[in-house]
């Protein structure tokens, strides 16, 4: 309840006025038979020198005048933050916007290069997936950047580039980036540009041609997945495990989705 806080003074004497009594002041209901019965009345904890402006009689007053202020400035803070809301797009909205770029990409090199099916999905998300919990789904994102160990996540292809200037700036090389998390330092031939690196479609076409290459040169899928990742044994057992799990949810997925249009058909 709100505290007629706001009172008439005596000449000489500025007038103030403070939002924080407004809001955090006390009230205490008092029983009387009046005309306007809906209007909460309180009483006033000043002498009567300086009694409310709005004060019908001593020792009362009408609230009525404090709370149009108080729902004014509700009003109004309200308004401003649905207008930011508005103006600036919510984290469900971006990824809603960027849920399927990677894996449309991803798709469409798996099958230009005659990959097997579900495999560069699976390596797309061990590198650069994010969960959702609005779609409670978990994909690809294509403005990943990896650096120190860390990834993370940006809103857009601008963002992520201006991040990762900023660490070559700094002198860092050892970077990945994009849907398939392709590493600048060990491959600086791959893009002619950071903006082509960020391309979803330039990004997979890349890594996918390299992972061809891998799985041609050690006449094995399993290890195809292990070199993509890394030489050292340590280091791929943990990743060729968890992409393989992935593939076979990624392959359950597709065959689904593949028996659905089936049936629609």
């Amino acid at each position: 309840m709100l505290q007629c806080n706001v009172w008439m003074t005596p000449p000489g004497i500025k007038k103030k006025i403070s939002l924080c009594n407004i809001f955090l002041g006390f009230t205490v209901k008092v029983k009387n038979r009046y005309p306007d019965s809906h209007v909460q009345r309180t009483r006033i904890q000043h002498p009567p020198e300086i009694w409310h402006k709005n004060c019908t009689e001593p020792g009362m007053c009408i609230q009525r005048p404090i709370l149009t202020l108080a729902a004014g400035i509700l009003v109004v803070l309200t308004t401003g933050l649905n207008a930011s809301a508005q103006a600036m797009p919510t984290k469900s909205a971006i990824c809603a916007a960027n849920l399927e770029t990677c894996r449309q990409a991803v798709h469409h090199t798996e099958r230009a290069l005659r990959l097997p099916t579900g495999i560069m999905q699976a390596i797309s998300l061990a590198e650069s997936c994010r969960w959702d919990k609005f779609s409670r789904s978990h994909f690809a994102w294509p403005w990943t950047v990896m650096a120190h160990g860390k990834g993370r996540f940006y809103p857009s292809k601008a963002a992520a580039i201006a991040a990762v200037r900023r660490l070559q700036a700094d002198g860092l090389k050892n970077i990945d980036v994009g849907c398939m998390q392709a590493d600048l330092k060990y491959h600086p031939k791959a893009f002619d540009s950071l903006e082509d690196a960020f391309d979803p479609a330039i990004n997979a076409r890349y890594a996918s041609g390299l992972f061809a290459k891998l799985h041609e040169a050690n006449k094995s899928l399993i290890r195809a997945v292990a070199r993509y990742h890394s030489t050292t044994r340590a280091r791929n057992r943990p990743y060729t495990k968890k992409v393989v799990r992935l593939w076979n949810q990624e392959r359950r997925r597709f065959f689904a989705e593949e028996r659905e249009k089936k049936l629609a058909a």
